[in-house]
C-alpha cells in the first residue's frame, strides 16, 4: 500500500512538473505564468519568430514523447484497477504494475528536464533567466513546506485516517 501511495504521489508530482513546463510556452503579461491564463509561447520571453519555430518543434517532439509515456502509464493503471477489483487480489502483480508506472513516470520527468534544457539553449541569456526563474518558482511551489504536506493537502480529509467505507465519522 505504501509503494502504491508513493507511486501515486510521484505521478502527481510529474504531472505538475509537466504543466509547469507547458506554462512557459504560453502567453501572459506577468513573468510568472499560469497554465490557465497562457498561450504558446509566453509573450514575456519576447521570442523571435526563429526562436518560436525552434521551440515549437521541440514542443511537438516533447508532447509526442510524453503522450506515448502517458498512454503506457494509463495501460498499467487500467490493469491495476482491474487487479484491485479481482476477488483474488495479487499484491505482487499490483507492485509490479506500480513499479512500471513509476518507471514511465520517471522517464517523463527525465524528458521534461531534457526538454527544458533544449529550450533553454534556444534562448538568449535574459530569456533564459526569465524561463528558468519561472520553472524554479513553480517547482518550489510544488514542494512541501514545513507543516503542509502537498500530498496531504491533495488527499484532503482522507490522509492519515482509516477508511470508513464512505460512512461519515
Amino acid at each position: 500500500m505504501k509503494k502504491w501511495l508513493l507511486g501515486l504521489a510521484f505521478v502527481l508530482v510529474v504531472l505538475i512538473s509537466f504543466l509547469a513546463t507547458r506554462t512557459f510556452y504560453q502567453k501572459k503579461t506577468s513573468p510568472v505564468i499560469h497554465p490557465a491564463e497562457t498561450d504558446n509561447p509566453p509573450a514575456a520571453l519576447s521570442l523571435t519568430s526563429e526562436q518560436k519555430e525552434k521551440v515549437q518543434l521541440l514542443e511537438d517532439r516533447y508532447n509526442h514523447t510524453c503522450e506515448a509515456l502517458c498512454q503506457e502509464m494509463n495501460v498499467r493503471r487500467v490493469r491495476l484497477s482491474q487487479e484491485i477489483m479481482k476477488p483474488e487480489f495479487d499484491p505482487h502483480t499490483a507492485d509490479t504494475l506500480v513499479d512500471e508506472i513509476s518507471r514511465f513516470q520517471g522517464q517523463m520527468e527525465k524528458e521534461t528536464i531534457r526538454h527544458i534544457l533544449e529550450v533553454k539553449k534556444i534562448l538568449l541569456p535574459q530569456q533564459q533567466k526569465a524561463f528558468v526563474s519561472g520553472i524554479s518558482s513553480e517547482l518550489k511551489r510544488m514542494c512541501c513546506s514545513e507543516g503542509e504536506c502537498q500530498f496531504k493537502r491533495r488527499m484532503g480529509s482522507m490522509h492519515g485516517k482509516p477508511f470508513r467505507g464512505g460512512r461519515p465519522e
